[in-house]
């Protein structure tokens, strides 16, 4: 929990930041950035209870900033691995610091890249800044289990086959994952959004082959490289949730979780 160095206009930390104003907490100014993780609240205790359900891998990401601003990224991952998880992260690849090359040595679960698009003036729409990370650098630098997640909206709609031909030229890039827009709470802000995705998919599914399922969403072959769906709303499956502040949340939803979680 922190401050972003992005401002994506669907940020699930905008929805945290509406609720909990609503009774008096604006959680979302909390920073956990240059805090050490052995003084984070009941974060053994969560490390416990996901080896006692039988979860093997942790991914680190951010509710509303990015785990690569973490100052102690490189020793968070040390000590995960060293508990027996494998470990992995999402990051949009916006900061590359010099702990970077460290940190994706570490990792024994991968790295996923946040990339919306590779046009500067769609990237503007959506995250606020036509600035890119040079990906031509980072990727080929990322290790070989190297995804990408894109989030389908109205701006990127008719651009994702443009991102997914840039990225077909890195090997490393095992599978790109496109995913329907995640609010659990705040769905009719999203409508031109969620119908992006729906659109998105049928021209898919009528324009290139399905190799498989994962999940019981459909897998296809674009330009050399596994393409998957992902509406977070229809998943059939579940997450064990820690947050910075002490929070521990049993459910997938993540805004939901974690207000239940506070009682906010």
């Amino acid at each position: 929990m922190g401050k972003c160095n992005l401002k994506c206009f669907f940020c699930i930390g905008n929805e945290l930041k509406n609720i909990s104003e609503q009774v008096g907490k604006n959680i979302t100014k909390i920073s956990q950035l240059n805090v050490p993780f052995k003084e984070w609240k009941n974060f053994n205790r969560f490390l416990k209870d996901t080896k006692d359900i039988g979860i093997e891998k942790l991914y680190l990401t951010g509710m509303n900033t990015d785990p690569a601003l973490y100052k102690y990224l490189p020793e968070l991952i040390k000590y995960l691995k060293e508990q027996g998880f494998k470990v992995g992260i999402r990051t949009n690849g916006y900061y590359y610091p010099k702990q970077m090359p460290e940190v994706l040595s570490s990792l024994n679960s991968g790295i996923s890249y946040s990339i919306h698009s590779v046009n500067p003036d769609i990237n503007k729409k959506i995250i606020g800044t036509s600035k890119m990370p040079d990906w031509d650098i980072i990727i080929p630098k990322s290790g070989e289990n190297c995804r990408v997640a894109t989030v389908v909206n109205r701006y990127n709609e008719d651009d994702i086959l443009n991102t997914i031909k840039y990225l077909s030229k890195f090997p490393n890039v095992k599978y790109i994952q496109l995913r329907s827009i995640c609010s659990d709470i705040e769905k009719e802000r999203y409508t031109l959004d969620t119908q992006a995705f729906e659109n998105l998919k049928n021209k898919i599914a009528k324009n290139f082959s399905k190799v498989k399922d994962y999940k019981g969403y459909p897998v296809y072959n674009i330009y050399g490289k596994e393409v998957s769906f992902w509406d977070p709303l229809q998943v059939t499956i579940n997450s064990t949730n820690y947050f910075t502040d002490g929070t521990i949340s049993n459910s997938y939803f993540v805004t939901e979780g974690y207000s239940k979680s506070k009682l906010l």
